[in-house]
């Protein structure tokens, strides 16, 4: 156990940090509060500290209600924090200028739960993804950009022609996919990606994820509810209950062997997703 009493199964035998590569987040003392009226204030994160590895997938873990989403919100810069600080890169989002902002959203790219939402379901998907790919010119032109995009996420090129409500659940999330790395970002932050999927889609969507991140060196920061489905995807994790980290470390052996007792229920409550090696 750390001096902040979050339990840290990532230290080394002597007590110190393993060697870090760079880093991609640097995460310290992050707040956020609400005001909810007469005098009543709702810390949804609460002295939040971690750091994230370049080219690492990082977990965050937690029930509904726990602060992982309003933490990844603050580093999508879409929720000013409170106090603390964010560094993604080098670059504190919530401190740059306003003429920045455009290069810090190239830099850090999100794929959320309900892809459908977040598409104009009178676009076709090559169009939906081409938005993207006009951020970030390629040589070969945006329609075979599109299609790469496309095969890289494990779908026809034919897809471009089609409308959001033609394609699968599991489809569409692979479009958000393709949309995200269309502006070549160095992060990506998946926020419950696979959670609204069936048990097969799932494995799958899970796998394209490792893969890409395996081949594009990508940062990723992987959020859920699911202990056994970070389990898998990451190489550590920070477990959060009501705003606060309760333990952190490698996934596996929060996995077989929990500290706290929140910890605990998560493990019992969360099959395994099978996954490809």
């Amino acid at each position: 156990m750390n001096d902040t009493g979050v339990h840290d199964t990532s230290m080394t035998s002597t007590g110190m940090n393993a060697p870090q590569a760079g880093l991609a987040i640097d995460v310290t003392s992050l707040v956020r509060e609400y005001h909810l009226g007469r005098g009543r204030i709702l810390r949804a994160v609460d002295d939040v500290s971690f750091q994230v590895e370049q080219g690492e997938t990082f977990g965050i873990v937690g029930e509904s209600g726990s602060g992982k989403t309003t933490l990844a919100r603050m580093l999508l810069r879409l929720v000013r924090p409170t106090s603390g600080s964010i560094s993604v890169l080098g670059v504190d989002p919530w401190h740059a200028r306003r003429s920045e902002h455009a290069s810090y959203h190239r830099l850090v790219q999100v794929v959320f739960q309900d892809p459908y939402s977040s598409m104009n379901p009178k676009m076709r998907i090559g169009s939906i993804i081409a938005e993207g790919v006009r951020r970030a010119p390629h040589p070969d032109g945006v329609d075979a950009e599109v299609g790469r995009l496309l095969e890289l996420v494990g779908l026809p090129t034919r897809y471009a022609e089609l409308h959001p409500h033609q394609l699968s659940g599991g489809q569409r999330q692979r479009v958000a996919i393709a949309r995200a790395l269309a502006v070549q970002p160095k992060i990506l932050v998946a926020d419950e990606p696979v959670s609204a999927l069936d048990v097969s889609m799932r494995g799958q969507i899970l796998n394209l994820l490792m893969d890409l991140q395996r081949e594009l060196g990508l940062t990723v920061v992987f959020i859920s509810h699911d202990l056994g489905v970070v389990r898998q995807m990451c190489q550590r994790i920070i477990v959060m209950h009501r705003g606060r980290i309760v333990e952190q470390g490698d996934p596996s052996v929060i996995f077989t062997s929990p500290q706290q007792e929140y910890t605990r229920i998560l493990v019992a409550s969360t099959p395994v997703v099978p996954v490809a090696p």
